[in-house]
């Protein structure tokens, strides 16, 4: 018998390795008690194993299954059907003998049989340890953008990686050698149903986004507890995030978040909320994983990685929250039903995707002052919605906004909406008016947008330069 103790790296890419990895020996647990037994801890993965060949062998096929039904999908031209992989996996463009090991039918049983080897005890004289865990580097194997997205041997492209700095990653210019057990925790992200990804964004030659949990506790057991809250997501080709939307109480067919990347992260939370409510009282907030890591990802060749984090603050989450449990979801029900038409009606396609993304980002980032911009009426362009849709939205303005305001406050918001009803007699839609008054910023000129309100909620009459109306 064997216990191997496998530790926290507080690295979000390689913790969510360990975590999908322990998810792995449960499943095997589950079936076969006596040949692995596994214990979560808060810094560490405690794994105990009664009989080593019997669980590389098991390991090999739960890894061959998961591989198959997350990584590939099937591509027909002219009537032939091949396996492929799909476009945001970081070694899609490379030969099947380029892979990393755990990756290849033929190297996958060897490869683990090295990694769960306890044999690597250091030499004496030797002062080495893995960059990335400390732990004594014996042998070890040089750690590529394949299995780890934030390191490229190509030092024009190696401005932001490996090290948080500001809002951004910086360090690694070069390849590293790395411990075995890092190398495959690494390597095993790509395969995590608990990942998020969306790809073709700007076509079938642009990039994928791939968004991890980054839950701001450096805890295991908390990060195991939020992944296992989120359904399985075995998905097609472009994503693994699907929404319904509801017309007349009725759930249409399921169709793909394609936007980017805050459309993908809001539509997946509002979901998994939903999920969690109905199942758990109380535990919607604490369930959700409020740090974000997203991952840019070209889809070509040349792969110039790029990485920024997202952490959720206390109030979007809330008001994440109290949507779902009014049963609006911000994202199906909202944004995917908005677009974007000129003078004469007929609709805009290439405006939507960075309207529903100001709009999401708007959302997750707390940021009022951009999701009103969203409505400010743009020359010869126009915002088309449903009176459901119009609904929806003021409930949002009334959970972001007029709910914390006092009453005094809010009769101003009220009598400056009359008052710019008026002033825009030519708006078809109130809800603009509506919208621009709750939101603190209008009215203002739809010429440049001016702002009249102060933070303070007060109203100042502002005389527009460009069209000389006295607001």
């Amino acid at each position: 018998m064997s216990v191997m103790r496998w530790k926290l790296r507080n690295d979000v890419w390689i913790d969510n390795g360990l975590e999908f990895f322990g998810c792995l020996v449960e499943r095997i647990q589950s079936q076969h008690p006596q040949v692995v037994q596994v214990c979560w801890e808060p810094e560490a993965l405690v794994v105990e194993i009664h009989d080593t060949k019997r669980f590389v062998e098991l390991l090999d096929e739960a890894l061959q299954q998961q591989i198959e039904s997350t990584l590939f999908y099937i591509s027909e031209k002219n009537g032939e059907k091949r396996s492929l992989l799909k476009p945001f996996v970081g070694f899609n463009q490379q030969p099947p003998k380029q892979h990393p090991p755990l990756y290849q039918d033929t190297q996958r049983f060897e490869f683990l049989q090295k990694v769960l080897n306890n044999s690597t005890l250091q030499k004496r004289g030797e002062n080495r340890g893995c960059p990335l865990c400390g732990e004594p580097l014996v042998g070890g194997v040089e750690l590529t953008l394949s299995v780890y997205p934030f390191v490229t041997k190509i030092r024009a492209l190696s401005g932001a990686r490996s090290k948080w700095v500001d809002k951004g990653l910086f360090g690694f210019t070069q390849y590293l050698t790395v411990c075995h057990r890092c190398y495959f925790l690494g390597s095993l992200v790509w395969a995590d149903d608990a990942l998020l990804y969306l790809c073709d964004i700007g076509g079938s030659d642009g990039y994928a986004v791939v968004l991890l949990p980054a839950p701001m506790e450096g805890n295991l057991k908390h990060i195991h507890e939020v992944k296992s809250s989120y359904p399985q997501r075995h998905g097609k080709r472009r994503t693994n995030v699907r929404f319904k939307q509801t017309r007349d109480w009725q759930e249409s067919q399921e169709s793909d978040v394609w936007e980017g990347p805050y459309s993908l992260l809001l539509a997946f939370l509002e979901q998994t909320m939903d999920k969690i409510a109905s199942q758990v009282t109380g535990e919607v907030q604490r369930r959700i994983s409020e740090g974000w890591l997203i991952l840019s990802i070209p889809q070509g060749r040349l792969k110039s990685v790029s990485a920024h984090n997202l952490i959720l603050d206390a109030p979007t989450l809330q008001l994440l929250a109290k949507l779902v449990e009014q049963h609006t979801l911000p994202y199906a029900d909202c944004l995917s039903e908005i677009w974007v038409t000129d003078e004469k009606g007929k609709r805009l396609q290439d405006f939507v995707p960075a309207l529903h993304e100001q709009m999401a980002k708007a959302i997750l980032t707390n940021d009022f002052e951009q999701f009103a911009k969203a409505f400010v009426p743009k020359p010869r362009r126009q915002l088309r919605f449903s009176f459901s849709v119009e609904s929806t939205v003021e409930n949002i303005v009334n959970l972001w906004r007029w709910s914390k305001m006092d009453a005094q406050a809010l009769e101003v918001v009220k009598k400056a909406d009359a008052h710019w009803q008026k002033l825009l007699p030519a708006v078809s839609n109130p809800c603009y008016c509506t919208i621009w008054s709750a939101c603190a910023l209008l009215p203002t000129c739809w010429r440049c947008s001016r702002k009249a309100f102060t933070d303070s909620w007060v109203w100042k009459p502002t005389r527009c330069a460009t069209s000389r109306w006295t607001l």
